[in-house]
This record gives structure tokens, sequence and C-alpha cells, in this order.
């Protein structure tokens, strides 16, 4: 039991670094003003990927090992993030949108 939960944390540890990994990423395209929708989907294939990987975690966690709860409540603050950031992007396209000057009849 002692060694299936210290696994486990060890695996729900390397999740949480990676959960790091992925707000750092959002954090840097904010930081450019990287607002694409290109963004957006890659970032959402990355928290696919990691609820993916939380869910085989789980799935192997017997004993409610102690990092569980943390990793499931990180993986949460990923979607909010990626949500915000989601909504920004979508903004940041309609303004850029409704910047484009209309093209004139006769005109091209």
């Amino acid at each position: 039991m002692a060694r299936s939960s210290a696994d486990r944390n060890e695996a729900y540890a390397e999740f949480i670094s990676r959960c790091d990994d992925f707000e750092a990423e959002i954090a840097r395209e904010r930081g450019k003003g990287k607002f694409t929708y290109a963004e957006v989907e890659e970032n959402e294939e990355d928290l696919a990927k990691l609820r993916a990987w939380l869910d085989k975690i789980v799935r192997l966690d017997f004993f409610d090992a102690r990092l569980r709860a943390e990793a499931g409540q990180r993986l949460e603050r990923c979607a909010e993030l990626l949500e915000d950031y989601a909504r920004e992007v979508f903004e940041a396209q309609e303004e850029n949108h409704l910047d484009i000057p209309a093209a004139r009849p006769g005109k091209s």
C-alpha cells in the first residue's frame, strides 16, 4: 500500500509540474500578445492530454494518494485559465475584425 501511494504521488507530482508548464505557456502567449485561434486549439489539445493523463493516474490510485486532490484542483485551474485565454482571443479577434475597413462598392 505504501509503495503504491508513493508511486501515485510521484505521478501526481509530475502531473502538477506539467500543469505548471501549461500555466506558464498561457502566460507567455498573453505576454507576447499572441491571441490566435490556433493557440487556443493547441492549448485545448494540451488540456485534453492533461485530463486523460490524470484519469489514468486516478484509475491506478487505489489508496487515495496524498497529492490526488491537488492534482484535480490544478487541472481545474488549467481549464479556467484556458477558458479565460480563449475569451481574450475571441475578443481580440472580434476587435481586429471591427478594425478592418469595409470594402467600398466599386473598389477592389
